[in-house]
């Protein structure tokens, strides 16, 4: 029953196709100009002129730059100032931030302490006493682990020798 609805429904629709195309074709009569007359328009007149109209474009995406530049500096200090804004032409040699010299200027006082403390050993006598004293140990112990240590194996190494010949037979 459902296959002869749907087969009905599908003539039916076919013959209201073929009607509504010839119901085109055939030609309609001209209506009267009395018919179409309406009420005026009005109209505005206006000279014609050049006028300069922006172009607006909204675009997405993400800008990349041509060039990156890496800034850095040549001691670790923490930045006090920026003085440019990101993204602005600067000249070459311009000051880009101020570093905190605080560390630096600490370290310039220990080397010069540093220095100090080294001039008064380098002149004290007892500084010098000590260090031709530690330069004699250093020799001495040169000395003997160069010429006494070898001499000293050479000779247990040869009584061991003469221990395992005796030993033998």
């Amino acid at each position: 029953m459902n296959r002869t609805l749907g087969k009905l429904t599908a003539v039916a629709l076919g013959a209201a196709l073929v009607a509504g195309f010839l119901r085109s074709q055939v030609p309609h009569p001209a209506k009267p100009a009395a018919a179409l007359a309406t009420a005026p328009i009005d109209v505005v007149v206006a000279p014609v002129r050049t006028v300069d109209v922006p172009i607006v474009r909204e675009l997405f995406g993400a800008l990349e730059p041509r060039a990156r530049v890496a800034v850095a500096s040549k001691v670790l200090a923490r930045v006090e100032d920026v003085a440019v804004e990101v993204g602005a032409a600067v000249a070459a040699g311009a000051i880009l931030a101020t570093l905190d010299d605080a560390a630096a200027v600490a370290l310039a006082a220990s080397a010069e302490a540093d220095a100090a403390g080294a001039g008064v050993i380098l002149f004290d006598p007892i500084f010098q006493g000590l260090a031709i004293s530690l330069r004699a140990g250093e020799v001495a112990a040169m000395t003997l682990s160069r010429v006494a240590v070898p001499v000293l194996y050479e000779r247990v190494a040869r009584r061991r020798a003469a221990a395992r010949a005796k030993a033998a037979v």
